[in-house]
């Protein structure tokens, strides 16, 4: 079973493979993203931060000075490694921007490994 938003934003679609009580495992399609490194081990640091780089970016403060469409999810990585990232939406993946800032092109092949997703409402936080 494969999901997409009905909204007008272009959503990372996935397939569910298992469910269990509020955990899905879901195999994600591959997609482009724009990806900051973070520097925090506090949530609410990061995603200001990350979200702060990248919407300027995709609301024109790239080289190009052209805006993109918003895309859902945002994705924080609070391991090993420290990042936020934006899928870029498929029909701009033709444009080759360059950034002002720190911002980096990257390929994501979540297809290759399962990925656990917990939905929850409200605004995530640390504790969250």
């Amino acid at each position: 079973m494969s999901f997409k938003s009905s909204s007008s934003i272009e959503e990372y679609n996935y397939n569910i493979i298992k469910k269990i009580a509020d955990l899905e495992i879901r195999d994600y399609q591959n997609a482009l993203f724009l990806k900051v490194e973070l520097h925090s081990d506090k949530y609410e640091k990061m995603s200001s931060n990350g979200f702060r780089i990248l919407s300027g970016y995709i609301f024109g403060e790239n080289k190009r000075s052209e805006q993109i469409s918003m895309t859902s999810p945002v994705w924080l990585e609070m391991g090993a490694t420290k990042s936020m990232m934006f899928m870029v939406p498929k029909n701009t993946h033709y444009l080759l921007f360059q950034s002002r800032t720190m911002i980096i092109l990257c390929s994501l092949r979540c297809h290759q490994k399962k990925m656990a997703a917990i939905q929850f409402g409200g605004w995530a936080n640390q504790k969250k």
